[in-house]
């Protein structure tokens, strides 16, 4: 009995996945703008490379699944064999990092679903997916990727920051609130001047962000910066009623050393010496203080304030 051959489907080359024209590449990256899922299913079939990168703009250089805004696009990538859900592009930036900075919830959730994601991966500069939904006020994507079992929220750039730190020096009380309350959090992690959360905080006259900090129980009050200044050292030299309310708030904690001079003054002189009366008698009010710390030049608070 004849029994008819069927041909079999013709599956693309390992050239052609490798050289696809100008055309083609100008389709699939518009397509995935457009959420144009027709254009996508078809240059997938002809033999696309899934990853291909936009080299048009150098500055960003990214794939198809972190250009587009489609859910369904993504979830049509994610099928594809060969998809790098953890690709980097010459500047570091990948396909969580891009979702998380656009603050693409939905997209977010898919990704994280996908085996053997990296949620922790560092762009160039040290920037995680965290930090970029932070940074771009993303809360609800916040969210999302903290729940995420191995989620490192101490991760911390080049320059030093974290997550709480970048949270804090952008005024983003609520972000910092969801931060804090993660497990695990360290909130004493310097950058490389030696700015920590609360001392930035403090420096830019913040209380609101001060009280929340100090409200964890391992907070350290004494860290210093690269000068030696320790947030009360900065708060003892603010010139606005904020300050004074900062300094009272650091004077609650225990631990608080107010007698330190690493930065060539203790927080007693310098409020001394610029005259700032009600943090010097908020200061005089800790059983701790000395009065009589001096200088090389053996200058007290008191001579200072003559």
């Amino acid at each position: 009995m004849f029994t008819p051959t069927i041909p079999l489907p013709i599956l693309p080359s390992a050239a052609q996945y490798m050289t696809a024209t100008d055309q083609d590449k100008k389709n699939w990256f518009e397509a995935a703008k457009k959420g144009d899922l027709t254009t996508i299913k078809t240059l997938l079939i002809k033999g696309i490379d899934v990853n291909i990168i936009n080299n048009v703009n150098p500055r960003t250089e990214w794939t198809a699944l972190m250009l587009t805004s489609s859910l369904v696009i993504v979830k049509e990538l994610l099928k594809t064999e060969g998809i790098d859900v953890n690709f980097q592009g010459p500047h570091g930036w990948t396909p969580l990092m891009s979702a998380s900075a656009g603050g693409k919830t939905d997209i977010v959730k898919e990704l994280l679903k996908v085996p053997g994601i990296n949620f922790n991966i560092k762009k160039a500069d040290g920037t995680t997916a965290l930090m970029f939904a932070v940074i771009r006020r993303h809360p609800e994507v916040i969210t999302e990727l903290l729940k995420i079992p191995g989620i490192d929220i101490n991760i911390q750039k080049d320059s030093g920051s974290t997550a709480l730190i970048l949270a804090v020096k952008n005024n983003q009380l609520d972000i910092m609130k969801k931060l804090l309350k993660f497990p695990g959090i360290n909130v004493n992690l310097q950058k490389i001047n030696g700015d920590t959360a609360l001392i930035i905080a403090s420096r830019h006259g913040d209380l609101t962000l001060v009280k929340e900090l100090m409200k964890n129980p391992k907070i350290d009050v004494n860290l210093e910066d690269q000068q030696g200044f320790t947030a009360l050292d900065i708060s003892s030299e603010g010139n606005h009623e904020v300050y004074i309310s900062i300094v009272r708030e650091l004077l609650k904690n225990p631990m608080i050393d107010v007698n330190n001079m690493n930065s060539g003054k203790t927080p007693l002189m310098r409020a001394s010496n610029w005259g700032y009366l009600e943090i010097v008698e908020e200061l005089l009010k800790n059983p701790k203080i000395n009065v009589n710390i001096s200088v090389d030049i053996e200058d007290t608070a008191l001579i200072l304030d003559i």
